[in-house]
C-alpha cells in the first residue's frame, strides 16, 4: 500500500501525462497525434530489422510545422480547412523533390530546437513539482534558508567537479561549463539560500543541476547506435507525453491571446517527428553524425542559460519570484491530508 505521500507524487505524474494526453487526443488534433506516433512507433520498430525509408515521416513532420505557422493565430475551429491545406501540404512536399530536399536540411537543425524546448520542460515541471502537494510535504518543517537535503547536494556538486577535471583533456567545453555551473550551484546551496532566506528556487536549481550531469554522461555515448536509441526514446517520450500539457499552461499563464495552444502543439509535435528520425538515422550510421552529438552540449548550455535567466529575473521580478517560490496554500493541503486519512480509516475497517 503506497503511502499518502507516494499517492500524491503519482497523482501528479498522473495529472500531468493524462492532461497531456488529453489535448493530443482532443477533436481537433487526434487526427496528427495519432499519425505522429504510428510513424514514430514503425520507423523506430522497422529500424531494428532493416534500415528504414524516413521521407514519409520527415514530410510529415514538415507539414506539420508549416501548418502550425499558417493557423498559429487562428481561434476558431478550422478542422476541415486546416486538415485540408495540411494534406494538399502534404502531397506538395512529397511529389516537389525541390521543395522537400530544400527542407531537408533544417531536419538536423531541428534537433536543437526540440532540445531546447525539452530542456525548457523539465525546468518547469520541476517547479510545478514543487507548488504540489508533493512540494508541500518535501519543505515541511524545513528552516528557510536551508536547502532540503543539503548534504546530499553538495556531495553531488563536488562529485561532479572532480568527473568534469577528469573530462579536462577529452572535452574542454563540458569540462569548462560544468565547473563553472558547480561553482555556481555550490554558493546557491550554501550562501545564496541562507542570504536570501529563500530554499525553494535553490532546490529547483540543484534538480535542474542533476539533470544537467545526465546530459554530460548522456554526452559521452550519443555517438553510438545504443546511446542515440535511448537519446530519442527519452527525448520522444517526455515531448509525447508532457508537452501538451505543459505548452497549454504555458500559454494561458503568459497570457497571450493572440496565439492558439493546439496549433504550438502541432508545431512540437512536428519537431519531435524531425528529432526522432535525424536520431534513429545516426544510430543506424546516416545522416550527419557530429550535429546530432553537439546536441548534449547545446543542451548542457541550454540549462546552464535557463538557470542564469531565471536567476536574473528571480533578482529583478517579484512576480517571478513569486511564482518560482509559491507553495499550496495549507487549508487545500490539510483538506487532502484531512481527506486521505478518512479513505484510509474506512478501508482499514
Amino acid at each position: 500500500m503506497a503511502s499518502l505521500v507516494e499517492r500524491n507524487f503519482y497523482s501528479y505524474l498522473r495529472n500531468i501525462i493524462v492532461g497531456g494526453l488529453d489535448v493530443l487526443l482532443s477533436k481537433n488534433l487526434r487526427t496528427y497525434t495519432l499519425i505522429a506516433f504510428f510513424l514514430a512507433l514503425t520507423t523506430t520498430m522497422t529500424a531494428f530489422f532493416s534500415r528504414p525509408s524516413f521521407d514519409i515521416e520527415i514530410v510529415f513532420a514538415f507539414t506539420l510545422i508549416i501548418t502550425s505557422i499558417v493557423f498559429i493565430k487562428s481561434k476558431k475551429d478550422y478542422f476541415w480547412t486546416k486538415l485540408f491545406y495540411f494534406t494538399a501540404l502534404f502531397l506538395i512536399i512529397k511529389s516537389v523533390q525541390p521543395v522537400y530536399a530544400g527542407l531537408l536540411p533544417f531536419a538536423q537543425l531541428s534537433v536543437y530546437a526540440t532540445r531546447f524546448l525539452t530542456d525548457l520542460i523539465f525546468f518547469v515541471l520541476i517547479r510545478d513539482f514543487m507548488s504540489s502537494i508533493g512540494g508541500f510535504v518535501l519543505f515541511f518543517g524545513e528552516e528557510k534558508g536551508r536547502v532540503v537535503f543539503r548534504p546530499v547536494f553538495n556531495l553531488i556538486v563536488l562529485a561532479s567537479l572532480a568527473g568534469y577535471y577528469c573530462l579536462a583533456s577529452i572535452d574542454p567545453y563540458t569540462t569548462f561549463l560544468g565547473i563553472t555551473f558547480a561553482l555556481f550551484m555550490f554558493y546557491m546551496i550554501n550562501v545564496f539560500a541562507k542570504k536570501e532566506k529563500n530554499n525553494v528556487f535553490v532546490t529547483i536549481l540543484c534538480m535542474y543541476y542533476i539533470y544537467f550531469i545526465y546530459q554530460v554522461i548522456a554526452g559521452l555515448t550519443v555517438s553510438t547506435m545504443m546511446g542515440a536509441f535511448v537519446s530519442d526514446l527519452l527525448i520522444t517520450l517526455v515531448m509525447f507525453f508532457f508537452i501538451a500539457k505543459t505548452v497549454g499552461t504555458f500559454i494561458g499563464r503568459m497570457k497571450i491571446k493572440r496565439i492558439n495552444p493546439e496549433n504550438i502543439v502541432l508545431f512540437s509535435l512536428g519537431l519531435v517527428l524531425l528529432f526522432h528520425s535525424v536520431s534513429i538515422g545516426v544510430a543506424l550510421g546516416g545522416g550527419v553524425q557530429i550535429l546530432f552529438e553537439l546536441q548534449q552540449k547545446v543542451s548542457s548550455a541550454n540549462i546552464v542559460f535557463i538557470t542564469v535567466v531565471s536567476s536574473l529575473f528571480f533578482f529583478k521580478s517579484e512576480r517571478f519570484r513569486e511564482f518560482m517560490t509559491s507553495l499550496p496554500k495549507k487549508r487545500d493541503v490539510l483538506s487532502t491530508v484531512f481527506f486521505g486519512a478518512m479513505r484510509e480509516l474506512f478501508k482499514s475497517k
